[in-house]
């Protein structure tokens, strides 16, 4: 049996910050996944909109593993997230650890990683989480060109193993010139909760406000331009009469846009079947996850949405486009995948509307594309022949990428 393994993890921003959304869900779902098969697991990360009552610059234990929140000045908690207070905690762990796994690209924290990691000769793996997507790119372009240029190239041609969370992103990678043996198409995971009888999904609809008549549509994400809520709205308003008991629920922390789409709401006279339920987490997440019929993410750029996963988790018949990378959704017959554009999203939502035995059965099927391809279990285990992989043989990967 291989032993237990000393894993470093290096995010720039706390796991208790959900308004960054799936990233930091899915490093603490992992981290105590890892922890709790027996692994030494150590998270460094910053103080980026960390509660004050939570200790700063020291080890605190978390859920089975370790965590260190380090100090930051108000100009090192923005992108390109330079971050030299985690640079003494890293140096001191090094030693002994097997492996470090960086989370989110085209930051300096991964430079400092690349730096440190190289010269006590431990392997990192690299996880962009779809930083890299070209649309993604195209947003300040100019400015990640040079950061590219200067920093990410060598970042990526330096890892031992490049995790790509959908096989778009694994594409995304070989165009940047990594060899398909140094990619290991590894997607965000969940822990599927049991299934809900009718009576305490109606229950639980009851207590949001709905009746057992409606059809609630959720969006969960950042309410962000890059999300394409302004397409979703615009379709729905084109199925409103056709379908008076849709409903459609938003939830997600706000990035400067929500006031702008609720007057939009108001000019479309939607105020009644609209409802923007802010950030949400814990129980209320649970409660928008367990009383929804279907997941909604029209989104113009994507890695791989952990909020589509926890949605399939729940059984919710899917509505997502082209740029969401989940094309397992048709695959499965579990929704319909839309092109960028309003007519295209509202003929999907007329589908799912106006069927309701091929709602059910999306589904079910949505469920089961869960358990097949994104249940925790199988995500930890090719995460660990990754990480055993490197460990050993640091620039020999490539029998063990092979069989993720």
């Amino acid at each position: 049996m291989d032993r237990p393994l000393k894993i470093a993890k290096v995010i720039p921003y706390p796991l208790q910050a959900l308004r960054f959304g799936g990233p930091v869900v899915q490093a603490q779902v992992v981290c105590r996944e890892l922890a709790a098969r027996g692994h030494e697991v150590r998270v460094i990360t910053t103080d980026i909109e960390l509660p004050q009552d939570i200790r700063r610059n020291e080890w605190i234990e978390n859920e089975g593993y370790h965590i260190y929140y380090a100090s930051t000045s108000p100009h090192h908690r923005m992108p390109p997230y330079y971050t030299p207070s985690i640079r003494r905690p890293l140096r001191e762990i090094l030693d002994g650890t097997d492996v470090v796994q960086t989370n989110i690209g085209l930051t300096l924290t991964n430079d400092m990683v690349r730096k440190l990691t190289k010269r006590a000769g431990v392997p990192y793996v690299y996880n962009a989480e779809g930083a890299l997507c070209p649309k993604r790119m195209q947003i300040k372009s100019f400015e990640k060109k040079l950061f590219r240029y200067f920093y990410e190239n060598r970042i990526v041609r330096e890892a031992a193993v490049c995790q790509a969370v959908s096989q778009y992103e694994r594409d995304t990678l070989m165009q940047w010139g990594v060899s398909p043996e140094r990619i290991a198409v590894i997607p965000n995971g969940f822990s599927l909760p049991p299934i809900d009888t009718r009576e305490a999904k109606m229950g639980l609809r009851q207590q949001l406000g709905y009746t057992n008549d409606d059809i609630v549509i959720l969006f969960m994400g950042r309410i962000s331009p890059i999300k394409g809520i302004d397409l979703l709205l615009n379709a729905f308003d084109q199925i409103s009469d056709e379908f008076p008991n849709a409903q459609l629920m938003i939830a997600g922390p706000d990035e400067g846009i929500q006031a702008t789409l609720k007057k939009f709401v108001q000019k479309l006279g939607l105020e009644q079947r609209v409802r923007f339920s802010g950030l949400i987490g814990g129980e209320e997440k649970t409660k928008a996850l367990q009383s929804a019929d279907i997941f909604a993410l029209t989104s113009h750029s994507e890695g791989l949405p952990n909020a589509v996963i926890e949605g399939l988790g729940y059984g919710l018949a899917m509505l997502l486009t082209l740029y969401c990378n989940v094309p397992e959704i048709e695959e499965y017959d579990a929704g319909y995948i839309a092109d960028t554009n309003v007519g295209s999203i509202a003929s999907r939502l007329r589908l799912l509307l106006g069927d309701d035995r091929k709602r059910l059965s999306c589904q079910e099927n949505a469920r089961r594309l869960a358990q097949d391809r994104f249940s925790l279990g199988k995500v930890i285990n090719d995460l660990e022949k990754v990480y055993y992989s490197i460990a050993k043989h640091p620039d020999r990967t490539r029998s063990v990428l092979r069989s993720v």
